[in-house]
């Protein structure tokens, strides 16, 4: 777990004042180590995602109602809806090749599409706010 960054600032504001140079040392040290120990949790919870934030929440005290909010909120993003171009399109009513066409570089409005390795996926929130931004009589 990170270090509490509260204490140690406060007491390297409290010597800064008898040495000028070491208030400015303090800073550049406990930024980077911020940096740093933020770059780790990114980094953690790139790889791991759904698994650190179980294991943050396990050891957080007092915080219950925090990761309860901050679980909910993964859960939904996890459970969204990817959908292959096939699945698209059969939920669009339209032909697989009108979805490939609307995904190529030159579609003059492309849907909005993530591309993993040589596979596409649709996140159907996304593919509805592309319909209603793109249906007849949108303003």
């Amino acid at each position: 777990m990170p270090i509490p960054s509260l204490p140690v600032l406060l007491v390297a504001g409290a010597q800064s004042v008898e040495q000028p140079i070491y208030g400015a040392y303090a800073l550049a040290v406990s930024t980077a180590a911020c940096l740093l120990a933020d770059l780790a949790w990114f980094w953690a919870g790139r790889h791991f995602g759904f698994r650190v934030l179980k294991l943050l929440c396990r050891y957080c005290v007092g915080s219950t109602r925090c990761c309860g909010v901050i679980r909910k909120r993964m859960s939904t993003i996890i459970h969204t809806e990817l959908l292959t171009p096939e699945e698209l399109a059969e939920r669009l009513k339209v032909p697989k090749s009108w979805v490939y066409e609307k995904t190529r570089g030159r579609s003059r409005d492309p849907l909005p599409v993530m591309r993993i390795g040589k596979y596409m996926r649709f996140h159907w929130p996304d593919i509805v706010v592309w319909l209603r931004a793109h249906s007849v009589g949108a303003a």
